[in-house]
């Protein structure tokens, strides 16, 4: 079984942080937005919202500023595109287009925006079967 960090960023490859609500320490949740990915799943609905109840740390760096964001509604003025995330002993940080989110936390937990919670393997087989499908249509249309 995947760890919770780093695979629920790099499975959001491509996704954009939409909204983020909470305060850390504390409770984080984060609306990520990645349409090809949500529509895996029928439920009604356009986010996945990943909740971080023991958030130690968030923050945000843009590229070009040395300044540390941690206020965390002005962090998705630019909805940040997700590249991919990698650990930093207990410091997950999370590589975007616009700059370097940090955060920490003890666990997480992923439910769709409708209401219905999901588990980090059924949302990695959900990506996992939307590549495969990607790669089948790729191969035939050759």
């Amino acid at each position: 079984m995947e760890p919770f960090f780093p695979a629920i960023w790099n499975v959001f490859h491509d996704g954009c942080i939409e909204q983020i609500e909470g305060s850390a320490p504390g409770m984080v949740s984060v609306h990520v937005g990645i349409e090809y990915l949500r529509e895996m799943f029928s439920d009604p609905g356009e986010y996945f919202i990943v909740t971080f109840p023991n958030c130690t740390k968030f923050s945000f760096q843009h590229y070009e500023s040395e300044e540390l964001v941690v206020d965390l509604a002005s962090i998705t003025e630019d909805f940040p595109g997700i590249l991919s995330a990698q650990m930093d002993g207990d410091v997950c940080k999370v590589f975007t287009d616009a700059g370097l989110l940090k955060m920490s936390s003890d666990d997480g937990s992923i439910r769709l925006d409708s209401g219905r919670e999901i588990s980090l393997d059924e949302l990695l087989q959900a990506a996992t079967k939307y590549w495969d499908d990607w790669e089948a249509k790729s191969r035939d249309k050759k």
